[in-house]
């Protein structure tokens, strides 16, 4: 039980910092767009 717990974990954390990055890569694309404007 110990192991899956972990596992499912782990995949939350790594959905949490895929989420976070998307965000950042998308804040950035929209900056870009802004000062190539």
């Amino acid at each position: 039980m110990r192991i899956i717990e972990n596992n499912n974990l782990f995949k939350n954390n790594a959905y949490d910092v895929n989420t976070l990055g998307h965000i950042i890569v998308l804040t950035f694309s929209k900056n870009v767009r802004y000062f190539n404007n």
